[in-house]
C-alpha cells in the first residue's frame, strides 16, 4: 500500500544506475508492487518538498524496471511497461528540467504529440492517444529515463544547457497563465443560470469494481437542454454581455474594440 511505502532517494547524474536500460516488468508480483509503491511515494514526497513534479521514472530511485509514476493533480498512479506507439512528425522545442539533473535546465527537441501504451495496476492494457505537447514532452522525458537517456543527451546545441537558477526566466516566465483558477470557477458558478447547476451526483459499486477505482457520475440530462454544454454556453454569453457593457457597445458580439 502507498500509505506504508517509504520514499527513496532520487539518483542524480553521475550514478551509473541512471544509464541502465530497464527491463520489462512482466508479472505484477509483490516485489514489483513494492517498487511501484516506493516510486509513487517518492513522487509524492518530491511534490510536497518542491511544489512541482508530475512524473518520476523507476531508474531515478535505482529500480531497473520499466515503470513510471505519474501525478497530474489527482494523486499518483503507476504505468507499467509504457511504450511509445506513435509519434507526430511535428517537433517543438522546450526547456526541460529533471530531479536527477537538479542544477541545470536543457533545451530539447520533442515530438509535438505521442501515443503511449501501458498496463495499469491491474495488469490491463491502456492507451493514451495523441497527447497534447505538455504531456507528450513529459512522457518522452520519462521514457528516455527507462532507456538510460538523460535530458542532457538531448540538448539541441552547446548553448542549450543553462543553470537551474534561470528557471524563473526560461520556464516559469515563459508559461502562459493557466486558464483555470479557483477564483474563475467561483465567478462562473455565480453567473451561470441555476437551471444548469446542481446536476445530481451518483456512484455505482458495480462500476467501481469493473474500473478498479471509485466512479462518480453526474446526471446531466435533468436540465432544460438535457446536456452539460448549457453551462459553458451560458458562461460564454454572460462574459460577452459583461464585456460589451464595460466597453459601451450596443451588441455583445466580440469585435476588435470589444474583446474579452
Amino acid at each position: 500500500m502507498l500509505e506504508a511505502a517509504t520514499a527513496r532517494p532520487v539518483l542524480v547524474e553521475g550514478d551509473a544506475r541512471l544509464r541502465v536500460r530497464c527491463e520489462e516488468v512482466g508479472a505484477l508480483d509483490a516485489g514489483v508492487r513494492a517498487d511501484a509503491d516506493a516510486l509513487a511515494a517518492t513522487l509524492v514526497a518530491l511534490r510536497a518538498r518542491h511544489g512541482f513534479g508530475r512524473a518520476l521514472a523507476a531508474p531515478q530511485i535505482g529500480v531497473a524496471r520499466r515503470m513510471i509514476a505519474v501525478d497530474l493533480g489527482a494523486g499518483p498512479f503507476v504505468l507499467f511497461d509504457p511504450r511509445l506507439d506513435w509519434r507526430s512528425p511535428e517537433l517543438f522545442e522546450v526547456w526541460d528540467d529533471c530531479f536527477s539533473v537538479p542544477d541545470r535546465l536543457v533545451r530539447v527537441r520533442r515530438h509535438a504529440s505521442v501515443s503511449v501504451g501501458y498496463r495499469d495496476g491491474h495488469g490491463r492494457p491502456r492507451r493514451w492517444e495523441r497527447l497534447p505537447p505538455d504531456l507528450a514532452e513529459l512522457m518522452q522525458h520519462e521514457l528516455d529515463h527507462l532507456d538510460g537517456v538523460l535530458m542532457t543527451d538531448r540538448a539541441i546545441d552547446a548553448a542549450a544547457i543553462r543553470p537551474a537558477a534561470e528557471r524563473g526566466t526560461l520556464i516559469d516566465g515563459a508559461r502562459p497563465d493557466h486558464r483555470l483558477s479557483l477564483a474563475s470557477i467561483a465567478e462562473a458558478a455565480r453567473a451561470i443560470d441555476p437551471v444548469f447547476r446542481g446536476a445530481p451526483i451518483v456512484t455505482g459499486e458495480p462500476l467501481d469494481a469493473r474500473a478498479g477505482c471509485r466512479v462518480t457520475l453526474a446526471i446531466e440530462t435533468l436540465n432544460p437542454i438535457r446536456c452539460f454544454k448549457g453551462r459553458g454556453a451560458d458562461w460564454f454569453v454572460s462574459r460577452l454581455v459583461a464585456t460589451a457593457s464595460r466597453c459601451g457597445c450596443r451588441s455583445p458580439r466580440p469585435s476588435t474594440t470589444c474583446a474579452a
